[in-house]
């Protein structure tokens, strides 16, 4: 039980990773038809809950061919513009169970996914951990959620998602060396700003919701693109534990390590 407490979403976002474990929810307008690969910046700042203050900066560097993401590389700075954690998310063999692999410099906190034959091997190396554990996954029905894949499955799923049903699937938690049942579902709350639509996952145990927080997505209507998160980043914090915070993915967002003013308070 104690491997639960401290889930890992992406934050995407995705961290991110939504949270993981959190990026581009479709492909731009302006983007080709064909084949032919372009790269795309998405930057997103990520605010603690508790103090309303920047925490990191995220810069997702995209690459698409047509309208399917390939990768993802991601570089998360602090406000004052270092670098201390990098990840790289691909897509080409699952859009929604993606390999990735997260390093942070500064807590020494690693973790992936590879897929391999039928089987995916999932690591996760704490701030406290001198090697890490690592776990073979078998094949699951319905197919696993993992990292960021999670915005790519509420694209996907879009239709579906808002005429209100309610989805469960496998979600994979890195601390866990497993996966956790989730359901994922419109929120019933109306969305603060207008042509914004709210999804949220939550445990689909009754008992495990009480420790496993909830995640909450915010997209634009028109675009379908992640406009917010909130939940527990996939990131820790200097002192060790996790961090809770909002992401806000702005549509024209500043050079980083600039923000947009007031990007935390709203104000």
């Amino acid at each position: 039980m104690t491997r639960l407490l401290p889930w890992i979403f992406c934050g995407a976002l995705i961290s991110g990773a939504l949270t993981a474990s959190a990026m581009e929810a479709e492909m731009p307008s302006d983007a080709p038809t064909g084949d032919a690969e372009r790269t795309q910046t998405f930057i997103g700042y990520a605010c603690g809950a508790e103090t309303g203050e920047l925490a990191y900066i995220e810069v997702h560097n995209m690459t698409w061919a047509g309208e399917r993401l390939l990768e993802d590389r991601l570089s998360y700075l602090r406000p004052d513009g270092r670098k201390f954690a990098e990840k790289k998310v691909d897509y080409r063999g699952s859009s929604t169970a993606p390999e990735f692999a997260l390093v942070n410099s500064d807590s020494n906190h690693r973790e992936s996914l590879e897929h391999g034959g039928e089987v995916m091997t999932v690591r996760f190396q704490g701030p406290e951990d001198d090697a890490g554990d690592s776990a073979e996954l078998p094949p699951s029905d319905p197919p696993m959620i993992a990292d960021a894949g999670f915005d790519r499955f509420i694209v996907e799923q879009w239709e579906e998602l808002t005429s209100g049903r309610e989805l469960v699937r496998p979600f994979l938690v890195p601390f866990r060396l497993d996966s956790l049942k989730m359901l994922i579902r419109r929120t019933t709350e109306p969305a603060a700003e207008p042509g914004i639509v709210a999804f949220e996952m939550v445990a689909k145990s009754r008992f495990l919701r009480l420790l496993a927080p909830t995640i909450r997505v915010f997209y634009a209507t028109d675009s379908r693109r992640l406009r917010r998160f909130e939940g527990i980043s996939n990131l820790f914090a200097d002192g060790g534990g996790k961090l809770n915070i909002t992401i806000h993915f702005p549509p024209d967002p500043p050079e980083p390590p600039e923000a947009p003013p007031n990007i935390c308070t709203g104000g």
